[in-house]
């Protein structure tokens, strides 16, 4: 892997050289430094006869059989085991057993298998060559929308610090231009993998996930790339912007309506890079909408002798929430955000219930610090600048 560049370093300072791992990885195989996870997608399962919406959604499929299972089996379709006796050529008598019924059913069913590349343990600047519980959450909600409405069908959408790109693969699934964004070269690689491990499942073929570099900290609509006209520096040109935007796709930007981000939050300078180029993206073209889901991360405060999540209160200092039927763009510190600082009056939220999204993807656990969110320009804010 490559050596870090010296901003990221002072970035992250000693936590540099410190190795994390996230909780999807645990349970791999010892001593590995990455791996190839393949996971199912569970297509989507109705609830009995008579339950509301909340609790379709709510209710977990791998707690009941399908007909398959018992059909499987021997004897009737009850699932009893045959009672008949029957003997080998030897005189000897066959026990009845039942066949062993496969895990998770289901998937078999659905014929969709997501691949992603990766690895098991990183230093905190390569946080993005791993899985992490709020991508998973994320997909699950893309999955969940696009299986129940035509919300994200043949739209542009920008997923910002991409990581393995798990979220974006899924959303092309349904949308019509997905750009997948990262800021370094070694993430931007592996995303590329993983985007043509999967390129099978897009609804619009391999050319509609294009992965393209996307530094926070520097300015944007970022640079387009030109390719020089002559010979061998034309070819090395080439190489050098393998991951550069075009105009073509600056266009296609600018008529994205859907923006993606999970697991972002992690270092207080990144974040506040991240809303603001937020801010200018969400100014660039068509209204879009964020949709970002994190887990919470605690630490024990000498200062305040408790356990906080300081990243989680930077993070909501961000933005307000808006009240449900109200126009008001007026907002108070909450014990969440006691600290209020400028962009809070540019960006509103709403907090989206996970349970109620059904869990397509089943190979990890939903903890109850993921959160998701639902994250828009202010209206007013928005407002003015479309009559700048």
């Amino acid at each position: 892997m490559e050596e870090p560049e010296e901003a990221e370093s002072c970035e992250f300072g000693w936590q540099n050289e410190v190795h994390v791992m996230s909780d999807v990885h645990i349970g791999c195989r010892p001593k590995a430094t990455s791996c190839t996870t393949v996971f199912s997608v569970v297509p989507p399962v109705s609830a009995p006869a008579g339950c509301d919406n909340s609790t379709r959604k709510s209710w977990d499929p791998e707690s009941h059989l399908i007909k398959g299972d018992l059909e499987n089996e021997d004897g009737g379709d009850d699932g009893s085991v045959s009672t008949a006796v029957t003997y080998d050529e030897s005189g000897d008598l066959i026990l009845p057993r039942r066949h062993k019924r496969q895990r998770h059913s289901q998937r078999s069913l659905s014929g969709e298998l997501i691949t992603i590349h990766h690895q098991l343990t990183t230093r905190l600047p390569g946080v993005g060559l791993q899985i992490w519980r709020g991508a998973l959450l994320l997909a699950d909600f893309l999955l969940d929308t696009i299986s129940s409405s035509l919300q994200f069908h043949n739209i542009n959408v920008i997923e910002l610090g991409a990581g393995t790109g798990l979220t974006g693969i899924v959303m092309a699934k349904g949308a019509k231009r997905v750009f997948i964004t990262d800021r370094d070269a070694d993430i931007l690689d592996n995303c590329t993998r993983n985007v043509l491990a999967n390129s099978g499942l897009y609804l619009n073929g391999e050319e509609s996930v294009q992965v393209r570099k996307l530094d926070w900290l520097q300015s944007w609509p970022p640079a387009v790339s030109h390719d020089v006209e002559d010979g061998d520096e034309q070819e090395t040109r080439r190489d050098e912007s393998a991951y550069a935007w075009s105009e073509k796709d600056l266009d296609e930007a600018r008529s994205a309506t859907v923006l993606l981000a999970a697991d972002v939050v992690y270092s207080p300078e990144l974040t506040e890079a991240f809303f603001e180029v937020l801010d200018k993206i969400m100014n660039f073209g068509n209204t879009k909408t964020l949709f970002l889901a994190l887990e919470k991360r605690f630490n024990f405060s000498v200062d305040e002798l408790d356990v906080v999540a300081y990243g989680y209160k930077q993070f909501r200092s961000f933005f307000h929430v808006r009240e449900p039927g109200t126009d008001s763009c007026n907002t108070v510190a909450t014990e969440d955000t006691p600290v209020l600082n400028d962009f809070q009056w540019k960006f509103e939220g709403s907090k989206i219930p996970i349970d109620q999204v059904q869990q397509h993807i089943v190979e990890y656990e939903r903890g109850k610090d993921l959160e998701l969110w639902e994250i828009t320009r202010c209206k007013c804010q928005e407002k003015g600048a479309k009559n700048q």
